[in-house]
């Protein structure tokens, strides 16, 4: 398959699986290493399309969509999915299974008292169950990957664009104030501070 396609069925992906901005970036960062599909090359563009199948893309087209898997009903059960998968290819999770993801969405849901004692499945949930279950997990993924970091005593880096150069460099930042910034901005920093394969030049 052609880069130029597969970069197409990556978009429909993003699309079919409702996923917002940052979570589309979390997710490239976390199969392929980088936030543009413009800068892969085919295996890493492949990479990228698995682990959209893995969360619920069909590349047939919409047709072959099951209603559990409508991206207008279910987007924000399509972020869950894509951090869930993220968080076991990064070790942080044992699991990344459905079945696993299920157990999760129980213990988040019961927790907060949400029909106690009622058995959950990821894709059955509604937007208000969908919220309460994708924000601690975006919490969980975060404290976790800043103690990977913390625990390892890496450098942090950020990405940085010059634009006398209009390139991209990974330039260092303070560890302590890694805890303090967005979801996405952790998920970038952790993705470009960890990337051995193909790491941004430093500054």
């Amino acid at each position: 398959m052609t880069k130029a396609k597969l970069i197409q069925l990556i978009h429909i992906a993003k699309g079919q699986l409702g996923l917002d901005d940052d979570t589309y970036r979390a997710a490239l960062l976390g199969s392929a290493g980088k936030t543009s599909c413009s800068q892969m090359s085919l295996p890493e563009l492949n990479q990228v399309l698995e682990h959209f199948k893995k969360a619920g893309f069909k590349a047939k087209g919409k047709r072959r969509l099951s209603p559990k898997s409508s991206p207008k009903q279910h987007g924000e059960i399509n972020k869950i999915r894509a951090i869930w998968i993220t968080m076991h290819k990064q070790s942080f999770v044992r699991d990344g299974s459905e079945t696993a993801l299920d157990a999760y969405v129980n213990r988040m849901l019961n927790r907060a008292k949400v029909g106690a004692n009622v058995s959950y499945h990821a894709h059955f949930l509604t937007l208000t169950q969908a919220i309460k279950v994708l924000e601690p997990l975006k919490k969980w993924h975060k404290r976790e990957m800043v103690a990977h970091l913390k625990t390892n005593k890496m450098q942090a880096y950020e990405a940085f664009f010059d634009e006398i150069t209009t390139q991209t460099y990974a330039r260092p930042i303070p560890l302590s104030t890694v805890p303090h910034k967005s979801y996405q901005a952790v998920c970038d920093i952790f993705e470009i501070s960890t990337n051995e394969i193909n790491p941004l030049p430093r500054v």
